[in-house]
């Protein structure tokens, strides 16, 4: 056993090495010791967890952790996804984007001019406190009034909740909905003529999708019309304004094949 006395002020991330030689006097013998390798204590990025309203800019102040108290340096690794950063690091503001809400953040370093720290994660949740803006459509696939737009006899693939047919229709809207508000009670998909198959309404958080699965095969040459309603909202409960709009399914080819007589 020995004991290893540091210098006094050593910064965070110094390599200490230290190896010893063992004596055998009965051959006589010098036998080196492995090298032990110690780290002075890791310099440390501070994680953080912080919340704002919808489009409420927020004041964040990076730290760090540094044995010797040499001065630190901060940079940015990865920046938010949902809003902007102002400011010199430490010291920084972030500002939410128009109509986000919900989970963002972005990941720091420190460094004392030695070593980098690991990265650290600042976690952000947006919340939809002042919210006032409407959920807008942005983009429709099949888009508005569409025509000769391809559909399945077959199923294209099977989930949970049985069989699904083409085309797979989608909606991506502005922002955030309520979960609970996109149903069949709110989204609705109709024929002009005839019936409609079944369908399944979802929306998707990760995308700001709507989705509609056809739950059975749609008529060839028909005029189909998909309606959102007031009753689908944004977290703040803001209703999306009433619209519907149409596409119509790729008619059916019919081939008659004649015999050819020879003479």
């Amino acid at each position: 056993t020995y004991t290893i006395n540091l210098t006094g002020s050593l910064p965070s991330g110094t390599v200490v090495a230290n190896q010893a030689v063992v004596y055998f006097s009965s051959v006589p013998e010098e036998t080196p010791t492995n090298t032990w390798v110690n780290l002075v204590m890791p310099l440390v990025a501070t994680p953080q967890n912080l919340t704002t309203a919808y489009m409420t800019p927020l004041t964040i102040t990076l730290s760090g952790r540094e044995v010797s108290g040499l001065p630190l340096t901060y940079e940015v690794i990865e920046p938010p996804r949902g809003g902007t950063l102002s400011g010199t690091p430490p010291n920084l503001t972030y500002t939410p984007v128009e109509n986000f809400t919900g989970a963002d953040g972005f990941t720091f370093r420190v460094s004392n001019g030695i070593t980098n720290s690991r990265t650290a994660q600042v976690y952000l949740s947006v919340t939809s406190e002042g919210d006032t803006t409407a959920p807008q459509v942005l983009w429709r696939l099949p888009a508005a009034d569409a025509v000769d737009v391809a559909v399945s006899t077959t199923p294209i693939y099977t989930d949970a909740i049985g069989a699904a047919y083409s085309p797979v229709v989608l909606i991506g809207v502005s922002e955030a909905l309520s979960v609970s508000s996109v149903t069949t009670q709110t989204v609705y998909f109709e024929a002009v003529a005839g019936s409609a198959p079944p369908v399944s309404v979802s929306y998707d958080s990760a995308f700001n999708q709507i989705g509609l699965i056809l739950r059975g095969p749609l008529t060839p040459g028909m005029e189909f019309h998909i309606t959102i309603t007031e009753g689908v909202t944004d977290l703040a409960g803001n209703p999306m304004a009433l619209s519907t709009w149409k596409f119509t399914t790729k008619q059916a080819i019919t081939y008659i094949y004649l015999p050819i007589i020879l003479r």
